[in-house]
């Protein structure tokens, strides 16, 4: 008789960067078909390097999709989207909802991130900004933001019809490094 799976989760030192995980069969009774996450003993070594301003957006230059964190009544709203970049802002399409209501004129926050899990390292990009509906806007930045290639993955032609820009107040980044060995 199957138990389900259950995962148990420990930071240590509350960092997601030093947060450590083996799995290992169990069920109630210490053996069977549960599993439970340990945290080894010991950290496994890895080093976090901080990423200059260059670094972190050949990071999200290099990716197609990013979260895209809000605030709403309800509280933070946390979005995958698909985006690009011209190296100054961030630009992704939407249909009116949450993202847009919440996005427009508003603080936000835009996360990126290429992690490889069996190395145990990866690097990660925060940038905090300001978002604003570009969609008929006719500055020029606007303009040039809505000439960039930016293709919806979902939906029908002509849908995701809003252009959202993000324009950074601080970005930064953090790489983690794996231990020699």
């Amino acid at each position: 008789m199957s138990v389900g799976l259950m995962a148990l989760y420990a930071c240590e030192g509350g960092d997601a960067w030093q947060c450590w995980a083996r799995l290992q069969p169990m069920d109630a009774s210490g053996g069977g078909d549960q599993v439970r996450a340990e945290v080894p003993a010991e950290p496994a070594g890895g080093l976090i390097e901080e990423l200059d301003e260059t670094e972190c957006w050949a990071l999200l230059g290099s990716q197609q999709v990013g979260r895209l964190a809000v605030s709403t009544e309800e509280g933070p709203a946390i979005f995958p989207v698909n985006y690009l970049t011209d190296g100054e802002a961030i630009v992704f399409r939407t249909d009116p909802g949450t993202k847009l209501l919440n996005a427009s004129l508003s603080r936000v926050a835009f996360e990126v991130d290429k992690i490889d899990e069996e190395r145990m390292e990866g690097v990660s990009v925060v940038v905090e900004g300001d978002g604003y509906d570009i969609t008929d806007a006719a500055d020029e930045r606007s303009v040039r933001m809505r000439s960039l290639p930016c293709r919806p993955w979902v939906g029908e032609p002509g849908h995701l019809s809003h252009w959202v820009l993000v324009n950074p107040r601080s970005i930064t980044g953090r790489r983690l490094v794996a231990a020699a060995g």
